[in-house]
């Protein structure tokens, strides 16, 4: 550089430091490609931009303009110098400061500013963008419809609303929920050009499918971005279910309210204000307005099409019309209903369901005649009306139920009763309303008459006693019938025809008879009495109906007059004012009278009572005994005799009875009222035993059923009978077992008892054993006697029972102990008999031991043991009652015995040989013939085998087999087992001998032939003839033999040289071989 001081001086070029080229830049930086653009939309924070120089430092500043709040702004970035490059296109980039905190829904102008490095700054809001919304949230869009609920066919026009414009242009897709392919492909959607065309409000014509399968909820979805590219969320689409396709035809119900008689269901009559309520499966189209049509039956003038002002409910399901129903017996019947109706869907109504429901009733009743009626209450008289009548009732005949069902279960009473009073009032027909039991007016069972009933009170409450109802006056009544809807039908007057009459008489005072005259009666049952002067009620000079009859009644007190029963009920005495009557009267009871009158309407007086009447009964009297002897053991039986006045009463008297000892004194043993007794006919009864005897009193007490008592006592002796022996218990049957050791005994003198003897001393004792065996010459009997059994006793008993055979059979013989039991003996080869003998102890007490033989068993021996008192025992002639008899069973219990072995030979038998041997034919069993057998075999039992090792018999001739091992021969000891059913047993052992078979013996000779020096011939002979079989070979070459004598054999065989040469002959027999060798 070129340079002067002040002084002009040029300076020293080589003294110049830093010496380089200086760069001139007065040009201002410049941005290009600017993005975002002014007016537009984003949901970012990317920028775009290009420098036209490099620059030193440069920021964008975001500045609210308008929008949301921000209270950040203006939110100025700083650029890094990666983002200040000339030669670089900055595209979509997110700043390396990014202003993260830019508010959502808020305009903003962008500015971009930089200084270069000549601090040149750019030109201030040259580069801006304004405005550009930043929008980061989705669009939402809200559906609407022309027709909500359309059935196929239909246009509807679907309008979506954006909250914010839309581009480009939405996509729309129709789900019709139906089973086929019903979902509408997405197609762009039409800007609504009447809404302003800004792009926030689209339209889309949907042609609706027809058929039943797309019924139901139509389900819309729509694809959308607004201006700054955000997606509309499915859950930002609203109403999207909310179109209704409706193929299907609506149905309706119809029903009915009858408004003047609500309890009516479906029915009505002529005039009747009726709603009829028409009920659609969905809702009604409300335009046009739905129409209601009416048919009657059998009627055009009636009848009506197209009836507006039905009232709408339940959000227009339900419509309501209001209607009178018309006269005319010609619209009897059903009622039919239509309607002008179309859903909201245009689909018309194709189904009713109790449109024909309802019934018009303008036929009466059938006519009929009233029936015959009666007056109901205390004392009703036919033809009468009187003061105590109750009710009224009368008899309708009602027509049977095929002939009209209307009359039938009519909830307001379908039977009405009029009446009308002859003598006063309008005389017209009034009707007396069941007030207190309406329903009970219902009919419910037709062809058959019935009655039906007004009280007293309702009638009054009409025809007012005295005033509407006079004494005399004449009522004539009716029925009338009504249908359920209110349909009438009046009856003819009634046959029968009231006269009324209120008043009752007046009867008098009691004034003669028993009940006046008399207090008390003793014994007697008659009641009288008398009255007179009764009269009837005249009201206003009209007499009354007239005294009809008298009636009495009898009551019964109790001691202090309180009232305990009626005995005669109301009696009538005609008109004759008197009563006479017997009837059981009670002791210590009281007795009135009651008497009344009564007129012909069947009034009542009031009653007039009697004083009360005392009743008394009489004791009973005890007629006296004369002194009486009796004996012991014998019945004593005597009656007590008495008399009572009460005998002769209507009730007649009772006597209970009951005894008791008179004195101190008094039996030892007889107990009053257990042995002494009297029974209810006053019979007593005793029977003394032996220690009851003396002298005693016995007092009998009589008391009658009133209570009054008498009683006697009288004396009486008892003196002593010899008694026979008893015994005190049973004698138990028994029983003890075969071959018992021990001798069984049974003590006798426990089981008896004499009360005049001594049990041990003064009894003898015999035993009759009776069997039932039918075996001839076994005795059926056997007697057996204890010491002291006189001897006539013994020949009663044997001629007893042994009538035939007392003559012929020696005493000896007679006096055997045997008997013979009915019991099989299984065999047994001894002999069936029981032994009895008698035998006194020490103590004097008689025992019975039984003995039997060996083997013996049998059940059920009846034996019979008498008891003699031999005191007063009479050789000649026997006193039945000095012997006591009593009976047992004796069974003899089988015990099981054992099988026993007898000893069993050595058995022999041969080698390779079978041996058969039956073991039952050296055993014994007594009990038993079934007995199994097992065999085995002690040693050398490899050697041997028995089949069957173990087998049961029942007799001889089952054997077992012995197959000894072959070539086997030897001794083998065998044991055998025998055992019976119950399992006992008895072992024997025995030897079997195996003899070995003798083999074949073989000599063996060589001898050269005479004729051929080479030829020898070899003799071979069986020495013990055993041989069955015999072979040759000399050097191991078969040489045939020739039979030349009785087991003797030649063979012919050439020797070629000289030398040794081995001979085998090899020999079989039935048991066994034999091979020699030479």
């Amino acid at each position: 550089p070129t340079a002067y001081d002040k002084a002009a001086n040029l300076i020293n070029q080589s003294s110049v430091v830093a010496n380089g080229v200086i760069r001139m830049d007065n040009l201002e930086p410049e941005f290009t490609l600017l993005s975002p653009d002014s007016s537009s939309y984003v949901n970012n924070r990317q920028v775009s931009y290009q420098l036209s120089e490099d620059v030193r430092t440069g920021k964008i500043t975001w500045t609210r303009v308008r929008g949301n709040p921000d209270p950040n702004s203006p939110h100025e970035v700083d650029l890094i110098s990666s983002e200040l490059l000339d030669d670089a296109l900055y595209e979509n980039i997110t700043l390396t400061n990014d202003p993260i905190n830019l508010v959502d829904g808020t305009y903003y102008n962008i500015s971009w500013s930089a200084v270069d490095s000549a601090d040149n700054p750019s030109v201030v809001d040259k580069f801006v963008s304004s405005p550009v919304l930043y929008d980061t949230t989705g669009p939402t869009v809200q559906l609407t419809y022309s027709q909500y609920v359309a059935g196929g066919g239909y246009t509807d026009t679907i309008t979506a609303t954006f909250n914010e414009r839309i581009w480009p242009a939405p996509q729309i897709t129709v789900d019709y929920q139906g089973e086929f392919n019903d979902v509408s492909p997405a197609v762009n959607m039409t800007i609504d050009a009447a809404s302003g065309g800004d792009s926030t409000v689209w339209i889309y014509e949907a042609l609706l499918p027809a058929g039943d399968e797309n019924n139901g909820t139509t389900y819309v979805s729509i694809n959308a971005t607004d201006l700054a590219g955000n997606l509309l969320l499915a859950s930002n689409i609203f109403d999207g279910d909310t179109l209704i396709v409706d193929n299907s035809a609506p149905s309706c119900t119809l029903t009915y309210v009858n408004i003047n008689k609500p309890w009516l269901t479906n029915e009505g009559k002529g005039q009747d204000v009726i709603q009829v309520v028409a009920r659609m499966s969905e809702k009604f189209d409300p335009f046009p307005f739905p129409q209601l049509n009416v048919q009657y039956s059998d009627s055009t003038n009636d009848s009506f099409l197209n009836l507006e002002g039905g009232v709408s409910s339940s959000e227009d399901s339900i419509f309501t019309w209001t209607i009178t129903l018309p006269d005319s017996i010609k619209n009897s019947g059903n009622m039919t209903i239509s309607l002008n109706a179309k859903d909201r869907a245009q689909n018309n109504i194709d189904r009713y369901f109790g449109e024909a429901d309802f019934i018009v009733d303008n036929t009466p009743p059938d006519s009929f005649v009233t029936g015959i009626s009666a007056p109901y209450g205390f004392n009703p008289k036919p033809g009468w009306i009187n003061g105590i009548t109750d009710s009224v009732g009368v008899l309708v005949p009602i027509p049977s139920t095929g002939n009209d069902q209307s009359i039938f279960f009519n909830s307001q009473g379908g039977l009405h009763i009029e009446l009308k009073n002859k003598n006063r009032g309008s005389g017209l027909w009034t009707e007396i309303p069941n007030a207190q039991e309406p329903f009970a007016d219902s009919i419910d069972v037709g062809g058959q008459n019935r009655n039906f009933y007004r009280s007293m009170n309702e009638i009054y409450s009409i025809y007012p006693a005295t005033t509407g109802l006079v004494q005399g006056d004449t009522i004539f009544i009716r029925a009338a019938i009504s249908d359920r809807v209110g349909n009438k039908t009046y009856g003819d007057s009634s046959v029968t025809i009231f006269e009324y009459d209120p008043w009752a008489p007046t009867v008098s005072d009691i004034n003669g008879g028993i009940v006046l005259t008399v207090d008390t009666l003793k014994s007697e049952d008659r009641l009288t009495a008398v009255w007179t002067g009764s009269t009837d009620t005249t009201v206003a000079g009209i007499p009354g109906s007239g005294i009809l009859n008298y009636d009495y009644k009898v009551h019964m007190h109790d001691s202090l007059g309180v009232y305990m029963d009626t005995l005669i009920d109301w009696t009538s005495t005609a008109l004759v004012e008197q009563m006479d009557t017997s009837l059981g009267l009670r002791h210590n009871r009281m007795y009135s009278v009651n008497i009344r009158a009564v007129d012909v309407a069947g009034n009542v007086s009031t009653s007039v009572i009697s004083d009360t009447l005392y009743r008394l009964s009489s004791a009973p009297i005890v007629t006296p005994f004369d002194s009486t002897i009796i004996w012991e053991d014998s019945l004593y039986t005597d009656s007590v005799q008495l008399t009572d006045l009460d005998l002769a009463t209507v009730l007649g008297d009772k006597f209970t009875y009951s005894i008791t000892w008179g004195n101190a004194t008094t039996p030892n043993t007889s107990i009053i009222n257990q042995d002494v007794v009297v029974d209810t006919s006053g019979l007593i009864s005793w029977t003394p035993v032996a220690t009851d005897t003396g002298k005693f009193r016995i007092k009998v007490l009589v008391t009658d059923v009133w209570g009054l008592k008498d009683s006697i006592v009288y004396p009486i002796t008892v003196k002593s009978v010899n008694d026979r022996p008893v015994f005190s218990k049973s004698l138990p049957d028994t029983f003890f077992v075969e071959d018992q050791t021990d001798s069984f005994k049974i003590n006798l003198t426990h089981y008896i008892f004499d009360e005049d003897n001594n049990d041990s001393t003064e009894i003898t004792w015999s035993a009759v054993i009776k069997d039932t065996t039918d075996r001839p010459g076994y005795p059926r009997i056997s007697l057996f006697f204890g010491p002291g059994t006189p001897e006539h006793m013994k020949d009663l008993l044997h001629q007893k029972y042994f009538p035939k055979e007392s003559n012929a059979v020696s005493k000896s013989e007679f006096f055997k102990d045997e008997l013979t039991s009915n019991v099989s003996s299984m065999n047994k080869v001894l002999s069936n008999k029981i032994s009895i003998q008698f035998i006194q102890d020490n103590a004097s007490q008689t025992f019975a031991y039984f003995r039997t033989d060996s083997n013996y068993y049998g059940a059920d021996h009846n034996i019979k043991f008498i008891a003699l008192d031999k005191e007063l025992f009479n050789n000649q002639v026997l006193h039945t009652g000095l012997t006591a008899t009593d009976s047992l069973l004796l069974t003899i219990n089988p015990t099981n015995d054992r099988p026993k072995w007898s000893s069993i030979p050595i058995q022999s038998m041969y080698e390779n040989d079978t041996m058969r041997f039956d073991p039952g034919a050296y055993v014994i069993d007594v009990d038993d013939t079934l007995l199994t057998f097992n065999l085995s075999a002690t040693t050398n039992a490899e050697k041997i085998a028995i089949t069957p090792a173990e087998y049961t018999s029942h007799n001889l001739g089952d054997s077992v087999v012995f197959i000894p091992q072959q070539l086997w021969s030897d001794f083998a000891v065998i044991q055998v087992i025998a055992t019976d059913a119950f399992n006992a047993r008895d072992t024997v052992q025995f030897t079997l001998d195996v003899i070995r078979v003798p083999r074949p013996h073989i000599t063996i000779n060589v001898v050269q032939n005479n004729i051929f020096t080479n030829y020898y011939d070899i003799l071979v002979t069986d020495t013990i003839s055993k041989a069955r079989n015999l072979t040759l070979e000399v050097q191991n070459e078969p040489v045939a033999l020739d039979t030349i004598g009785r087991h003797t054999f030649r063979g012919h065989h050439k020797f070629f040289s000289p030398g040794t040469y081995s001979i085998e002959v090899f020999a079989d027999a039935l048991v066994g071989d034999t091979i020699v060798f030479r």
